[in-house]
Order: structure tokens, then C-alpha cells, then sequence
């Protein structure tokens, strides 16, 4: 059995959460999981399928489409009257993956979005899709970027699995503002580009050799980039096809725009996931 998926379809930028979900469920066999949260006082609700009611005629064609996609045994739809938040947290209880599209706009100074609250407090994975990959062409396009910390041990797994899972390469990154240079290790060429601070490569082979021999069929390229640490992996994830940062296990919703978390949502050009750190891990 494939892994669940919840999926938050709503707003103007659902149908990127909703495509970014139904290609993973598609590639795991796993199961997919609509969520849409309705205000029952609502005229606008209601729409009938031949399961039940849904929200709206655009929540009625994304829950066509992805069963015509995946086949209707492989997507289930959850319609509930409470805040969109709530219910995504709730489903995140039961899933392995939570799916949102990016925030609408800017997030205001303790006004964190929906994006953004559920990123930070959510107890499994969170995707944040956008149209398609990265836009740019970057050093890592179409690779699986990870940020790398020393603390890094649930988002190198996610990393991993997702690269295995999507056919990527991956790129291990550790940004050190000590340095203002960028150096990487390509693992498939065994070529260095530019000579690397000792340091910052011995935690980066540290931290993923084990995940190296688990998957020895991604290709992986090492990299320490000379910068803050949200503008690094920026830089880092023009063109990725997923950039994944941890964040600490406490609620960072409240505070949208202090951390990497928070930057990396707004201003990557990549689909970003979120991933809480392991229990018993600090940092983030």
C-alpha cells in the first residue's frame, strides 16, 4: 500500500497542490486524500457528485480529474464545516504527506497564511507546490535540494525517498555564512569545483553516506554554499524539483517571516517541503 496524501484543495492556487499530489500519488499507488473546508452558511455549497455534495464546481472538477487520473479507489474526498486549517492538521494526524498550494500573498506580521500555519505546525511532511518545477536554471535544476544542518536526519529521509520516488538526482547543501564562495562534489563525476572548506564537507558526508548506501541508484551531489542560510537555499533550489527544509517541531506559524521556513515558502521558485525535525532532535 502506497502512502496517503492529503491534498488542500481551495483558494486560487489549489490546482497546484491538487497536480503536485495526484503525480506522487500516481508514482507511489498510494492514496489521495481532497480536503475542503466549507462555511455551512454558505449558499455556494453543496454541488452534488455522484458520491455526496462538494464545495463548488471547481472542487467538483479537481475531484474528477484526479479520478479519471488515478481511479476513484485510489482518491477519497473529505468535506467539512470547520476553518481550512483545522481540518488540514487533522488530516495531516493520519496521513504521511500533506499537499498545499502557495500562499495567495504575503503573510502579515502575526497574520500568518494558511500556507504558512499549517507548514509550522504539522506533525508530518508539507509540500508547498507552485506551477510546474523551478522557473530558473540553477546548478541543481531537477534535483531534490536539501538543506543540511547537522540536525537534517527526517529531511535527508524525506529527500531521499522523494528522489527515489520522482527519478531525480539529489543535492545536499550546507550554507555556512563563514565562506562567500559556493563549492560543490559531484558524486557521479567525483569532480570537485573549487576546493571545499574540509569542515563543511566532512557533516555533509556525515550526514547522508548512511542514506548513499540505502539508495545507491540517486545520483548525489555534495555543496556548501557561502551565505545566510534562507538565501542559500534559494539560491540552491533555482530549478529544483523540490526544495526540503527542516524546521524545529515547535509551532512556527505564528512567525511567518523570521527563519528559513518562512522565506523559503515565499520566495522559492521550487515546490518547498517542510519537515519537522526527528523527536529528540534539536535545532531549526
Amino acid at each position: 500500500m502506497g502512502p496517503t496524501v492529503a491534498v488542500g484543495f481551495g483558494g486560487i492556487n489549489g490546482w497546484y497542490a491538487l497536480s503536485w499530489a495526484s503525480d506522487y500519488v500516481g508514482r507511489t499507488g498510494g492514496t489521495l486524500v481532497l480536503c475542503q473546508a466549507y462555511d455551512p452558511a454558505s449558499s455556494n455549497d453543496g454541488v452534488c457528485l455522484p458520491t455526496g455534495p462538494v464545495g463548488d464546481t471547481a472542487v467538483a472538477q479537481g475531484v474528477t480529474a484526479a479520478r479519471n487520473r488515478l481511479g476513484a479507489e485510489h482518491v477519497r474526498f473529505r468535506l467539512e464545516p470547520v476553518p481550512v486549517v483545522e481540518l488540514l492538521l487533522d488530516a495531516a494526524s493520519t496521513a504521511d504527506l500533506v499537499v498545499v498550494g502557495p500562499p495567495e500573498a504575503k503573510p502579515r506580521p502575526r497574520h500568518p497564511s494558511t500556507v504558512h500555519e499549517v507548514a509550522g505546525r504539522a506533525q508530518r511532511p508539507v509540500v508547498v507546490a507552485r506551477r510546474g518545477g523551478g522557473r530558473d536554471h540553477g546548478a541543481f535544476a531537477g534535483h531534490v535540494v536539501v538543506g543540511v544542518d547537522g540536525h537534517s536526519r527526517a529531511a535527508l529521509e524525506f529527500a531521499f525517498v522523494t528522489a527515489s520516488t520522482l527519478g531525480t538526482p539529489l543535492a545536499a547543501v550546507h550554507v555556512t555564512g563563514d565562506r562567500r564562495r559556493d563549492y560543490w562534489f559531484d558524486e557521479e563525476m567525483r569532480t570537485t569545483h573549487v576546493t571545499a572548506p574540509p569542515a563543511a564537507f566532512e557533516l555533509l558526508a556525515r550526514e547522508i553516506e548512511p542514506w548513499e548506501l540505502k539508495y545507491p541508484d540517486i545520483a548525489v551531489k555534495r555543496a556548501v554554499f557561502g551565505c545566510s542560510p534562507a538565501a542559500g537555499l534559494i539560491r540552491a533550489s533555482r530549478g529544483a524539483a523540490l526544495l526540503v527544509v527542516s524546521r524545529s517541531r515547535r509551532t512556527v506559524g505564528s512567525a511567518p517571516h523570521g527563519g528559513v521556513v518562512g522565506r523559503a515558502i515565499e520566495s522559492s521558485d521550487a515546490p518547498v517541503a517542510v519537515v519537522a525535525l526527528a523527536e529528540g532532535t534539536r535545532g531549526g
